[in-house]
């Protein structure tokens, strides 16, 4: 398909490639038409002169029948333009889900190998280690080839074989299927990815991992339904190494349904690719434009009695209709090899790296994300959950002494909502530190308090204990501002900070904040 920029007026008027109004053929009609009413309108003017055969030339005395035919073709043409744009984003849609669910089941399988090749590692089986490598490295090549394959019988569906053969004659899908058979089975132009020049543009030409052996070539000659044949071997493949899985066998059978889902993507484009638009439809569509662009001149020539503007209009309004039809035959095909058909090797080229891409080791989840990736406001909460643990740790005693280390009543605000952004990650952390007992995600308020026999009549203090995640803002803005230019580049400002979009979504608890004096949890809010 062809890539413009649509806010380029001038260079969109003059563009040739993929254009239906620059063809040849509509535009010699077109200035045909024009012509004939040029003549026309001679003639009529003739007859005014009493020309003896200017008698002859042709008049209307209302307009009704040319208008009633008009809207009729016109409503017929839209209508037909709707549904082949309809078929063009049904074609596109469906392929992009095929390739996401593909890739999907392919992503889940190479996990699940990792994660027991990790396993099988660890305790010395190199034997079963191996084995799910193989299957790897199996999976990742027939994943390719069941792309190239499918990728190929959609360009190559019913609609554009019947453009190839330019056959007169409408045929069945039977004949079709017939002279499909008759034909040598032949294997879609591949290429070995590291042999692939990728500053390349060839349509046409698919990217593998490996090309069929010639035991696989003998079997997909045999076979009616190439891609099924290459689902099957994928299948097959996967149900071998699930003894060798270390994963659940519910789990594991998210890929068997990702893969059907792909396949249920396939032929929903293979439907488009071998089911036309009705015949009936398109031929008395053709028919009644036919007949409406030969009386174009003549209605046009006497209503606007202008040699100027009588053979312009007889153009464009021609070329209006025409074109739009023309519009709609190229949506009716989607795939294939034309300018506006959708470029079937570029996306089997972009699966194909997406599979080299999710195959690399380097793509295990790391345990640790780089400095490098980690965003300013992510370090400015790591580095308040550090503050705050030693800070709780060296606070000793009341639940007022707590307080105060955690930030006391004027802790600022912004350092409240680090803390309890931080506090989901670390909560294990904190209740650690303050030598109370805490699991999952209970309530910290009690983790960190002293004994509630020692705060039942505290107040507001006792029963609530500031959560600030760095010091005071008092006595730790100066530290807190250095400590993030030093580590994201720039000064990270409490004001600015309190703006990020990023730190907004850490913050989990925000409707438990109290911004009025100070930022407390009541007690009983359960995080």
């Amino acid at each position: 398909m062809l890539l413009y920029y649509n806010k380029s007026f001038l260079g969109l008027l003059v563009e040739r490639r993929g254009s239906v109004f620059y063809r040849p053929g509509s535009l010699f009609v077109g200035v045909f038409l024009s012509a004939l009413g040029g003549a026309l309108q001679y003639w009529r003017d003739r007859r005014e002169a009493e020309d003896e055969w200017a008698q002859w030339a042709p008049d209307i005395f209302h307009h009704y029948g040319f208008q009633a035919v008009g809207a009729g073709v016109t409503f017929a043409i839209v209508f037909r333009t709707q549904l082949a744009w309809n078929r063009y984003w049904e074609a596109v849609t469906q392929l992009h889900f095929m390739y996401s669910k593909w890739a999907d089941a392919f992503s889940q399988f190479q996990a699940f190998a990792e994660v027991t090749k990790k396993a099988a590692n660890g305790k010395g089986d190199t034997v079963k280690a191996d084995r799910i490598r193989q299957k790897q490295k199996r999976i990742k090549v027939n994943y390719a080839l069941l792309s190239a394959f499918a990728a190929d019988r959609l360009t190559a569906g019913d609609n554009q074989r019947m453009e190839e053969v330019s056959v007169s004659r409408a045929r069945t899908r039977a004949t079709m299927r017939v002279d499909k058979e008759q034909k040598r089975f032949s294997m879609p132009e591949m290429i070995e990815r590291q042999d692939h020049d990728r500053t390349k543009t060839d349509d046409g030409l698919y990217v593998v991992f490996g090309v069929p052996s010639d035991d696989q070539v003998r079997l997909l000659a045999r076979s009616f339904d190439t891609v099924a044949t290459i689902m099957y071997w994928i299948i097959w493949d996967l149900a071998d190494a699930m003894k060798d899985i270390d994963i659940a066998p519910p789990i594991q059978s998210r890929m068997y349904q990702e893969l059907s889902n792909g396949m249920l993507g396939f032929n929903n484009c293979l439907k488009i690719a071998d089911v036309p638009f009705p015949l009936p439809f398109a031929q008395l569509l053709g028919m009644l434009l036919v007949a409406f662009s030969a009386f174009i001149p003549v209605y046009v020539i006497v209503f606007t009695r202008s040699p100027i503007a009588g053979p312009i209009l007889c153009f464009l309004l021609f070329e209006s209709l025409w074109c739009l039809n023309e519009v709609a035959k190229e949506l009716e095909n989607p795939f294939g090899h034309d300018s506006n058909d959708i470029t079937l090797s570029d996306f089997h080229l972009n699966f194909v790296d997406s599979l080299e891409d999710i195959s690399m080791a380097e793509q295990q989840a790391p345990k640790k994300s780089p400095l490098r990736a980690v965003s300013p406001s992510a370090l400015f909460l790591d580095y308040a959950a550090q503050v705050s643990a030693d800070r709780v740790i060296a606070a000793a005693g009341s639940v007022q002494s707590y307080s105060v280390a955690l930030g006391g009543a004027d802790g600022d605000i912004l350092l409240c909502v680090l803390g309890f952004g931080m506090l989901y990650n670390h909560t294990k952390l904190l209740a650690q530190a303050s030598g109370k007992q805490c699991e999952g995600t209970a309530n910290l308020s009690y983790a960190l308090r002293t004994p509630p026999e020692d705060a039942r009549d505290d107040g507001d203090a006792g029963v609530c204990v500031h959560f600030a995640a760095a010091r005071a803002i008092k006595e730790g803005e100066e530290l807190l501002i250095d400590y993030s230019q030093r580590r994201s580049g720039r000064a990270y400002s409490h004001n600015q900070a309190m703006h990020d979009p990023q730190l907004s979504k850490l913050v989990q608890f925000k409707p438990h904040l109290q911004r009025d004096s100070g930022c407390c949890l009541h007690k009983g809010c359960q995080i």
